[in-house]
């Protein structure tokens, strides 16, 4: 296992995706919204919180399944799905393109 290296980033003003709806997701977008990120939501379905964010305009939803091209301009990207599958592809997609 390697070792990991906790840090602080400024979020402010950043593109920030999050792959997945549920209850993990919906605690990671509260904290991207509370560091003013500019905060993305790609999935089918999320929790009602999720959705009343959107609805007020905090974030975007995408309501549809994850595409390589939703991390386009993204300058972190959390894929808190519970398909190990979808996960291990948006991992593997972000580290490609150097995002963290």
């Amino acid at each position: 296992m390697s070792s990991l290296f906790p840090m602080f980033v400024r979020l402010a003003g950043r593109r920030c995706l999050v792959v997945g709806g549920g209850p993990v997701a919906e605690g990671k977008v509260e904290g991207l919204l509370a560091s003013e990120a500019i905060v993305v939501v790609v999935a089918p379905e999320v929790t009602e919180k999720i959705a009343a964010w959107a609805r007020e305009q905090r974030l975007v939803w995408h309501a549809r399944e994850f595409q390589p091209s939703d991390l386009d301009g993204s300058f972190l990207v959390i894929a808190a799905t519970g398909a190990g599958a979808v996960n291990e592809s948006v991992f593997r997609e972000a580290e490609a393109r150097g995002i963290f």
